[in-house]
């Protein structure tokens, strides 16, 4: 009998990680953050 997989993410980091976001994209952060975020999936080449 193979072992059970393990779970990469239990509800409660889900939870934590979707209330981190509300958190960030409500304060100041936000802005910088999307640019950051951009400017990265913008430096990756395109096959």
């Amino acid at each position: 009998m193979l072992p059970a997989a393990p779970r990469s993410l239990t509800p409660a980091a889900a939870l934590t990680a979707a209330m981190f976001g509300f958190f960030l994209a409500s304060t100041g952060a936000a802005g910088p953050i999307n640019d950051m975020t951009t400017a990265l999936v913008h430096a990756i080449p395109n096959p």
